[in-house]
């Protein structure tokens, strides 16, 4: 019976223990068991296209969305090779998770339906690098650049804290690099996917839908099952490390043990950074969560110390902490606005298109306050305050006769 693998999708035997072309073995020895080439799901809303990785929750495809046989266009379609109980409540609660909180450095949760039995989530096709893969060049990786993008992946996950999630998963892997709008190079734009094992805040605790992570980015507390916020400030602390030295902080074996047994590998690696560098890190990873620097405050050392670094290669006089915050927000207030206007066009009826046209237009303004908006936003932010106006006239069966005043 012919099957097919989950990272290539290239035809394979049922008995076959590894994928020949790509060398892909299936967890729990499972492999597609029909074609995903070209496969509507959702009644033909969805159409598969081509694979883009698969992991021990799932594996995550590209796709197009179509409404009336016309293209949307490319959304990202995760779901479960395996169906079980446990795979089935844990895309939930990923579904979940997703949903509760908004961020443009977070990937956008389109839809969530049941096809034969499956679960799917279609997401925000995200198409850039990953994070290890775009800072390859060190050439390229700046202080500057480095603490940019840090900022933003802190600012991410401590909105995810702030609305009760905690990510669990924070790895080079769940990191893409984009650019994005008009900006140049050294503004980078991250965006953090996969929540295939999140924690939920339920009933004074966290609830995740299963224990573990990756080994040698989750935190010791995190993989015996008890993770806490405190939990993706470790991952985030490792990714750092791992782009200041190109190592591992750890060895591997030492996460199963206790946290005394967690010791850097070679400590001297640390040395020739700057000391405001090198405390932040080392408070990032201590094993010990509650020898670690909180959310918020790595958050605040990653924005001081782009600052401080943009200020030493730079001309001009030094640039405020409250003017660089003041540059983060304004990125998303943007994308925020961009994001509103898009779903504008799509929305069923002309009250929703006039609410999500008059909030593009609020954060269109907002964002102004902050600097000139990007050329490629200017038109946009012209016609989200015309349509609010035009839709927001447009009430009821009166649309199709007039007005009363015009009565």
């Amino acid at each position: 019976m012919p099957c097919y693998c989950a990272v290539c999708w290239n035809k394979v035997e049922q008995t076959k223990q590894f994928c020949t072309v790509c060398g892909h073995t299936p967890f729990d020895g499972a492999w597609l068991l029909s074609d995903p080439h070209g496969r509507w799901l959702d009644g033909g809303r969805y159409k598969l296209v081509e694979p883009i990785g698969a992991g021990g929750f799932g594996i995550t495809a590209k796709a197009y969305q179509y409404i009336d046989e016309t293209v949307l266009g490319p959304v990202a379609v995760k779901f479960p090779l395996v169906m079980d109980a446990d795979r089935n409540k844990a895309f939930q609660a990923e579904a979940i998770a997703l949903r509760k909180v908004r961020h443009p450095n977070l990937v956008t949760l389109h839809d969530f339906f049941i096809d034969e039995g499956r679960p799917y989530l279609v997401m925000e096709y995200v198409a850039g690098n990953s994070l290890f893969d775009a800072f390859s060049d060190t050439q390229m990786l700046t202080f500057e650049r480095l603490f940019h993008v840090m900022a933003q992946l802190g600012s991410a996950v401590n909105d995810l804290h702030d609305k009760g999630v905690i990510h669990c998963d924070l790895k080079s892997d769940n990191i893409r690099l984009l650019p994005w709008l008009d900006v140049s190079y050294r503004y980078d734009f991250a965006k953090i996917l996969d929540f295939g094992i999140a924690a939920l805040w339920r009933n004074k605790r966290w609830e995740s839908s299963t224990a573990g992570g990756t080994i040698g980015f989750a935190a010791p507390e995190q993989l015996r099952g008890e993770p806490v916020p405190q939990s993706d400030v470790f991952s985030l602390g490792i990714i750092l490390y791992i782009l200041l030295t190109g190592t591992m902080p750890y060895p591997l074996d030492t996460y199963w043990k206790s946290n005394d047994a967690c010791t850097l590998q070679n400590p001297r690696l640390l040395d020739s950074f700057p000391e405001e560098v090198i405390s932040l890190v080392l408070a990032s990873i201590a094993p010990e969560p509650e020898k670690r620097i909180g959310l918020p405050g790595f958050l605040r050392k990653c924005i001081y110390l782009r600052t401080l670094h943009e200020s030493k290669h730079s001309d001009a006089k030094s640039t405020p902490a409250r003017q660089l915050q003041g540059s983060v927000e304004r990125e998303s207030l943007l994308a925020l606005a961009k994001e509103n206007f898009l779903d504008a066009g799509l929305a069923p009826n002309n009250t929703l298109k006039a609410q999500k046209y008059r909030r593009a237009k609020e954060l269109f303004e907002q964002a102004e306050k902050l600097g000139p908006l990007p050329s490629g936003l200017r038109r946009k932010a012209e016609l989200a305050t015309k349509y609010a106006e035009q839709y927001g006239k447009k009430k009821g069966i009166w649309t199709l006769f007039g007005s009363r005043a015009d009565k």
